[in-house]
């Protein structure tokens, strides 16, 4: 039956929301995991068995073999020339870049921003002053809803769109519409895998939710190499302290990644976007008198609209071409799925048990202890 055959391979499913965009009977419903994560599920009394979830699913479906189309790609370092831009970007400023393009052409956006609840949501932009909300990282997975069947509602009506999300994301986006459209445009982030929104909510709370203003996932006011998450309680103050760098821990140890993201298939230098957009991590190394330390983006084009769109925005731009051979020893997410800890599940049974604070606490001392470790380990090396 349909609904064995769409959720066999559960862990696979990336929660892309094709499958719920596309049921022409509203079978399909989004519900949360034990880990906080959206997975669908199938009323079998709606279900008539079109099988047309199946047909825009990513588990059964090569996406190489549909979407990807070869081409000789192209990576650029790159930062705003607006400096302001930059500063309120938690790179180099190149989605704000292109987004403000799109829109000027009366185009519109779809990206990502924490709503007044702090949970992480795509949403439709259509002005300047939107998009404000969608600068800087998030690192949660966000709730697409009904995204994809918005974007086919403007693109119908002849509206240019952006869209910007991970490569799951954007594979789920061009399954559903089928065809590529000449007014679509894609952005795919560098992931290095999404967080549970659960464990980010439970953090929330332990930094007392109702109290936030803010949160700023990449603050880099003091170094974009070594940027934290700052949290405000006021307009006037970022908080970084241990307590507000226990969930980037936590990430950075890939505890609270989704499953399928220890399996991506999407984490390969073919990209299914126009453009690829992340940090250019190891520009120090690469390109050292490029860096100032204030965020530079890492700019891979990947289609003929990539390329017109950056022909667009150069003149806003300071771009250096780079070699993407040499790069990709610097951004794992290019070659390789995230890791999977060995102690993951063990991790996620002790915080059903215990709850965050004191299950946070344990992992998160324990990298710290494993950090200083190697730092004494390098220094008696007689490196750096």
């Amino acid at each position: 039956m349909t609904t064995n055959t769409l959720l066999l391979n559960n862990d696979l499913c990336s929660g892309c929301t094709a499958c719920y965009n596309i049921c022409p009977t509203k079978a399909i419903s989004l519900s949360s995991n034990r880990e906080g994560f959206l997975y669908p599920e199938i009323n079998e009394t709606l279900c008539i068995d079109c099988n047309k979830c199946i047909s825009v699913c990513q588990i059964h479906n090569s996406w190489e073999n549909l979407l990807y189309k070869p081409l000789d790609q192209s990576l650029y370092a790159a930062k705003a020339k607006n400096e302001l831009i930059r500063s309120n970007s938690s790179s180099g400023g190149l989605f704000t870049v292109v987004a403000q393009k799109v829109l000027e052409k009366d185009g519109l956006v779809y990206a990502v921003k924490l709503d007044s609840d702090l949970n992480c949501v795509h949403f439709r932009i259509s002005t300047i002053e939107e998009l404000e909300k969608a600068r800087g990282s998030k690192y949660v997975q966000s709730n697409l809803k009904v995204i994809f069947n918005n974007i086919k509602i403007d693109l119908n009506k002849k509206k240019m769109v952006l869209f910007v999300g991970t490569p799951c994301q954007v594979a789920g986006l061009k399954f559903f519409l089928k065809n590529e459209h000449p007014l679509l445009f894609t952005i795919d982030l560098f992931c290095l895998g999404v967080c549970s929104p659960l464990i980010y909510n439970k953090w929330l709370d332990y930094l007392n939710k109702e109290k936030i203003k803010t949160i700023n996932f990449r603050n880099k006011t003091m170094s974009w190499h070594n940027s934290k998450i700052s949290v405000s309680y006021n307009r006037n103050k970022n908080l970084i302290n241990r307590k507000t760098q226990l969930y980037s821990t936590l990430f950075g140890n890939h505890f609270i990644l989704r499953k399928s993201c220890y399996i991506c298939q999407f984490s390969k230098s073919k990209r299914l976007g126009d453009i690829s957009l992340g940090d250019f991590w190891g520009i120090e190394t690469l390109h050292p008198e490029f860096d100032d330390d204030k965020g530079i983006s890492a700019l891979i084009i990947n289609t003929n609209k990539g390329y017109e769109m950056v022909n667009t925005i150069k003149p806003e731009l300071d771009v250096l071409q780079s070699h993407f051979g040499n790069y990709l020893q610097f951004q794992p997410c290019l070659h390789k799925p995230a890791w999977l800890p060995k102690n993951r599940e063990q991790f996620w049974n002790e915080y059903f048990k215990k709850g965050f604070k004191k299950t946070a606490k344990k992992y998160v001392g324990k990298d710290i202890f494993n950090r200083g470790i190697r730092y004494i380990k390098r220094k008696l090396n007689g490196k750096k």
